[in-house]
């Protein structure tokens, strides 16, 4: 049968849960690794920009509608969104994107381990929301905190078939399963904020936006997962590694969010991330989808270690050339960045942003 445009097998329900690959094969690009690399980061790149130019237009009006405050209530409570799934993050879909042979067994572990992580974070937020809102002495973060633990509970069901788009490098279907969830979250805020004009505009667009994201996966992979740990052993030796890493990495960024408002208050933490947001825009609108698409192709030639290691050092120099000088740029540019874009009211994110941009310039060489 055909499924989203490309060929499936009719007996797809009957592959065995073990020893056969049941990954989407047809939609395997032609051509070289790097040939299919780059047509993969041409299209993350192009989602970027797209999902970036949308985020500017809905901020250009949110700002002049909603506060600081508002903003910052909602970053801190996805803060720990984010903290604890990163916490708790063991690298599912790039397990099976390295396996030599992901059956279903594989697939169905991961997206157990994925169900099992949602809920745990969600309720781990509804047990903080109450004394954290008295911590950071902020009653709405409560509010948005319980919102946010359904939005964990509800990712964490997307289907675990969409990680073949990346398997497989496919990153043309997987601009389209973004696109849909990203233009309803943009409409829905920007609607509900001339209504409400306040911070739920956010966090209600948020939730739209997982509904519809997890919904659409069903919709545009045929793949149906199913609960099992029994794949996990073969998953154990990576997921332990990236677990290590993230624990790091989460200690950085929630530790900053918490001692921001903890020694000011949740405006002076809406400053910093749009301060923060506009910095990383050299790096992770070009670094990222390089990295994204790159791990899809260096595992394919993982076992040839010389191809490899000359794949990453050619794209890494081309994109260090660029990212650079960008991040210097933005540094330079920030007051009359901010001004115009942000409005006045926000000219307390310039000297942040003078400085991020290029600390942006220095992480993206580290990473």
């Amino acid at each position: 049968m055909n499924w989203f445009g490309v060929r499936f097998p009719e007996n797809f329900n009957a592959i065995p849960e073990t020893g056969v690959d049941c990954g989407w094969q047809a939609l395997r690009k032609q051509g070289t690794v790097a040939a299919r690399t780059a047509f993969g980061a041409a299209w993350i790149i192009g989602w970027r920009f797209v999902n970036r130019f949308l985020g500017i237009i809905s901020t250009l009006i949110l700002v002049r509608l909603l506060v600081p405050a508002d903003f910052g209530v909602v970053a801190l409570a996805m803060g720990f969104v984010q903290g604890l799934q990163q916490l708790a993050e063991l690298g599912t879909e790039n397990a099976i994107i390295r396996a030599d042979m992901p059956d279903r067994q594989l697939y169905n572990t991961g997206f157990t381990i994925n169900v099992l992580r949602g809920f745990g974070v969600a309720v781990i937020l509804l047990i903080i929301a109450v004394p954290a809102g008295h911590f950071f002495n902020s009653p709405h973060f409560t509010q948005v905190t319980f919102v946010a633990a359904a939005v964990s509970a509800i990712s964490s069901l997307q289907n675990i078939g969409v990680v073949d788009y990346r398997r497989y490098m496919a990153f043309d279907k997987e601009f389209l399963l973004k696109l849909l969830p990203r233009l309803i979250s943009v409409s829905t805020a920007i609607s509900l904020a001339f209504v409400l004009r306040d911070y739920w505009a956010l966090i209600i667009a948020i939730l739209v936006s997982v509904v519809v994201d997890t919904l659409l996966s069903y919709v545009l992979h045929p793949y149906r997962p199913g609960l099992t740990l029994a794949g996990w052993p073969r998953m154990a030796s990576y997921s332990t590694l990236l677990w290590l890493s993230n624990i790091a990495g989460l200690l950085g960024g929630l530790g900053t969010k918490s001692t921001i408002t903890k020694m000011t208050n949740v405006g002076a933490l809406g400053l910093f991330e749009v301060a923060h947001e506009v910095a990383q825009l050299p790096s992770s609108e070009l670094v990222g989808p390089l990295t994204r698409a790159m791990f899809s192709g260096l595992s394919e030639v993982r076992t040839q270690a010389d191809r490899g290691a000359s794949l990453l050092i050619k794209m890494m120099t081309t994109m260090n050339l660029v990212v650079m000088p960008l991040g210097v740029g933005l540094s330079l540019v920030a007051e009359p960045a901010i001004r115009l874009a942000f409005g006045e009211k926000w000219l307390g994110a310039v000297p942040l942003l003078q400085v991020l941009a290029l600390g942006a310039r220095s992480q993206f060489s580290v990473r």
